[in-house]
């Protein structure tokens, strides 16, 4: 049941890479100074144990919590990065790996309903909560976890502070067809298990090194990815195209504009129709899909913590900046 016409076309909507052999990995940034990290579970939906990596200050007590939701053909500890800049400023960074997905239990690239991934957020996010209970608690999410943690957001209560996604999945690309709509759904009704999800490494991004290091990840599961999870993907989006409008917490939505995997359009689409005053839409030239590792990263990453900041009590915030 595979096409590879299918897989192109799907690579519009859904975050992921292909793979590409290499001969070496590079690693994942190891823990700053002034920062101490651990790894730990947390019971997801049906007990399903969910591996976490957690970075926090090595003194003192964290000031705000941030909870990470990755995307397809990606794992919690690519975002250590951020997550040293985030814990060395007093933050509390928590980033859970999906069920399927890097360490994380459950069948590879596999969800039965959309609304697991949401259920194992909350999880993640109500520990991350009740660990600094009097503290502020902010959610990212990347690619397909932008449309996890928007979903989340839609409906947490307490609803989270603020919300930072980067290159989410919230449309359809322009090249998706309603027929390639249809024809995913049928297989999925057919034959859930069938490989859709095949999509190229060097679209998520322009540096080669970064490309490389998705290829030898061994938390990176290569084959292609269910016809099910395809379509519950489907399925999220127009959800979130029907609710935009009732976003109400602080908002920042970053997208490359040249992202081959995801649509910008939709994070234009959220900012301008959420009903938040304080939302801001960053849109960098040029930019592929995986943001924190294209060579703009540094800089991209410095917008998040800026806005992050700024929207703590006591900061000045400057609505829509």
């Amino acid at each position: 049941m595979q096409t590879k016409w299918m897989a192109a076309a799907l690579a519009v909507v859904l975050c992921a890479c292909g793979s590409a052999p290499v001969a070496q990995c590079p690693l994942v940034p190891g823990v700053a100074g002034g920062v101490q990290h651990r790894e730990t579970t947390v019971a997801g939906k049906g007990g399903l144990q969910l591996r976490v990596q957690a970075w926090s200050p090595a003194v003192g007590a964290p000031k705000a919590s941030f909870v990470v939701v990755h995307g397809l053909k990606d794992h919690g500890n690519r975002y250590a990065g951020l997550a040293n800049q985030l814990a060395a400023k007093g933050w509390a960074v928590w980033a859970l790996d999906l069920r399927g997905h890097g360490k994380s239990p459950g069948d590879r690239v596999w969800v039965e309903a959309f609304d697991d991934y949401v259920a194992d957020v909350a999880a993640v996010a109500d520990t991350a909560r009740a660990a600094l209970a009097d503290k502020p608690l902010f959610v990212f999410g990347h690619s397909m976890g932008g449309a996890i943690a928007t979903l989340y957001t839609l409906g947490a209560k307490p609803s989270p502070a603020g919300l930072v996604l980067s290159a989410p999945a919230l449309i359809p690309g322009e090249d998706v067809s309603g027929f390639l709509i249809w024809v995913t759904r049928r297989i999925n009704g057919i034959a859930p298990r069938s490989k859709v999800l095949d999509l190229p490494d060097e679209k998520f991004s322009r540096d080669p090194k970064v490309v490389a290091a998705i290829a030898c990840d061994p938390l990176v599961h290569h084959e292609a990815g269910a016809a099910r999870t395809a379509a519950e993907l489907l399925g999220a989006l127009d959800r979130i195209g029907a609710q935009m409008g009732d976003m109400a917490v602080p908002l920042l939505a970053l997208h490359g504009t040249v992202d081959k995997l995801t649509n910008p359009k939709g994070s234009e689409e959220l900012v301008k129709r959420a009903k938040v005053a304080d939302k801001t839409l960053k849109l960098y030239p040029g930019v592929e899909h995986d943001l924190l590792h294209e060579p703009e990263s540094a800089a991209i990453a410095s917008d998040i913590v800026n806005w992050l900041e700024a929207r703590l009590p006591g900061a000045a915030t400057a609505t829509g900046g």
